[in-house]
């Protein structure tokens, strides 16, 4: 039943579910949480299709772009939301997975020039403050 249904999906969703699951032979399926973190992102693409194909094709995103980012957005609100903390300011064993997914998929989205350094310090510094408030 799963194959009729990526047949009618638009081939940019397609695209970058594609993107999620090459990811898997990258540094970043190698991170504990990879496969929670990816199977949240796979579904949040599937339940988005409109927007996924309109940064596609309308913002000129690419697949791998957007899969990274979708990484870093899931794991900034796990670590910021206190869920996964031991007590305020300390991040249990899974937090700090996240916290290294988080690291490496910005990292990764640095290497291909999707951001520069000055997003990847601002969103440090929001994890960080957001930790600091969860906690």
């Amino acid at each position: 039943m799963a194959f009729f249904s990526n047949l009618f999906r638009p081939k940019e969703v397609r695209d970058v579910l594609f993107a999620l699951d090459r990811l898997k032979a990258s540094s970043l399926g190698g991170t504990e949480c990879f496969r929670e973190i990816q199977a949240r992102a796979r579904q949040s693409v599937k339940n988005n299709a409109a927007t996924v194909r309109e940064q596609v094709v309308m913002e000129g995103q690419q697949p791998l772009q957007i899969a990274l980012n979708l990484i870093t957005n899931i794991c900034l609100h796990d670590v910021g939301s206190g869920n996964n903390h031991i007590y305020r300011n300390i991040l249990s064993m899974r937090g700090k997975a996240k916290r290294t997914l988080f690291d490496q998929a910005q990292a990764m989205m640095l290497e291909r020039g999707y951001i520069d350094q000055e997003d990847i310090d601002y969103a440090r510094a929001l994890l960080d403050e957001q930790v600091k408030d969860a906690g």
